[in-house]
């Protein structure tokens, strides 16, 4: 179809629009520049080229995808899914940690965090969305094609932004709470008192769970880094459950209906972040 690519752009940029002014909506309080979310926006594009650049690059040198390639590897599909969870996590979590601490000076409230990952997660979806529906336009029939594209604009990429805003939320609270000091967050004797505690801390949540969803202060005090890392788990957990969801031929039982109250739930508590929080005046502080 040679008119595919403008369309599927067309229909893509639509809701991927209606959700970033939804979104936008919330931040009421102190909203962040136009200007820094679209730049987030563009990273998520170009992380979500880089991977498939990377999916271009194992293709021409092997003639097989990644999944192939992974299956050819003996890796199970529970596996696979994984694998892709973590990839797409990692490049848009690298990203959101980049912004939020290179424009840290403006990031004064919990909630920035939370804009600056969806904002990238939306720029993600949009690229991975309009290569999606390319390859669906000459497969399904229009009923078809209709169900899943509802599916994948408001199913698919409220799910992008559910994980990836939640990494933005706790590596916010690291930046802030540098910020503010009114939480000890930086370690300042070692890189790491020791790698068996920082792996532990990490499989345990242990600064999201114990001093961030509990607003406990840290006496010992934790890395940025080692907050990212965490919220990195986090959301690759979270869009490996979604994914297993999706994956029928896991349970080999149809789960796709999980996903609606999975989502329900995460997209509860993330917005009424949104009501609850108050954004912090922190002026004059040095960093």
């Amino acid at each position: 179809m040679t008119n595919a690519l403008p369309l599927s752009i067309l229909i893509t940029i639509i809701p991927t629009l209606l959700w970033f002014l939804f979104y936008y909506s919330k931040d009421r309080r102190d909203p962040e520049p136009l200007n820094t979310l679209s730049r987030a926006f563009l990273w998520g594009m170009i992380s979500a080229a880089i991977l498939l650049g990377l999916q271009w690059y194992i293709v021409r040198h092997s003639e097989l995808s990644i999944i192939e390639s992974l299956q050819n590897r003996d890796i199970s599909q529970t596996g696979i899914v994984f694998i892709f969870a973590l990839l797409e996590e990692s490049i848009k979590g690298a990203c959101v940690f980049w912004l939020i601490y290179r424009f840290r000076a403006t990031v004064n409230q919990y909630l920035d965090g939370i804009i600056l990952g969806m904002s990238v997660a939306l720029g993600f979806a949009f690229v991975e969305n309009v290569i999606y529906f390319i390859d669906l336009f000459p497969l399904l029939s229009r009923w078809d094609f209709l169900v899943t594209y509802l599916f994948r604009t408001l199913g698919t990429t409220f799910a992008h932004t559910i994980f990836t805003g939640l990494l933005g939320y706790f590596v916010a609270f690291g930046v802030i709470d540098l910020h503010s000091q009114k939480h000890v967050i930086k370690k300042s004797e070692k890189l790491f008192h020791s790698l068996k505690d920082f792996v532990r801390e990490i499989l345990t949540f242990h600064t999201i769970y114990q001093h961030i969803l509990s607003h406990k202060p840290s006496e010992k005090g934790h890395f940025l880094f080692g907050i990212f890392i965490e919220s990195l788990f986090l959301s690759t957990l979270l869009h490996f459950i979604f994914n297993l969801f999706l994956s029928s031929g896991i349970f080999k039982h149809d789960l796709v209906f999980l996903t609606v109250p999975f989502l329900f739930l995460l997209g509860s508590y993330v917005l009424k972040q949104f009501k609850d929080r108050q954004a912090l005046k922190l002026h004059n502080t040095a960093f």
